[in-house]
């Protein structure tokens, strides 16, 4: 089973008296109920870091999100989380990169709406209805 933290960037991130805003907060609770979805799957999940691939340079709101995700994994899931930055292709070598991980629930993949246009746009080095 490969679990995919899917997230769409929209306009602006904001923080309020050191707690999340709510423009961020339902992709927040997205981000642990797929943290959570995995902890239910397996009951000693997770027994290691967990890597999250960002296929994204660093320095983008995506990063940012990243590094959220990673602190909540942090305080809820008791396990650090790894934030690899991936960048190139438009994400495509990052998402690549995913494609070829084992199933184990340790790699994880943060994406934006660049993936669904990847597709239509570029000939892929992964299939996306059998890989994800």
């Amino acid at each position: 089973m490969r679990i995919i933290v899917i997230i769409a960037i929209g306009f602006g991130v904001y923080f309020s008296e050191g707690h999340l805003s709510s423009r961020i907060r339902p992709t927040t609770l997205r981000c642990g109920a797929a943290a959570g979805f995995a902890g239910a799957y397996a009951a000693a999940y997770p027994e290691k870091p967990i890597r999250l691939i960002v296929p994204y340079p660093p320095g983008v709101v995506t990063t940012f999100l990243a590094a959220i995700w990673g602190s909540n994994c942090l305080l809820r899931l008791k396990q650090q989380a790894v934030i690899d930055n991936r960048g190139g292709a438009n994400g495509i070598i990052g998402t690549d990169l995913a494609s070829q991980a084992p199933a184990d629930g340790y790699r994880l993949l943060m994406l934006s709406t660049s993936f669904t246009v990847n597709a239509a746009v570029h000939a892929l080095p992964y299939d996306m209805k059998k890989e994800f």
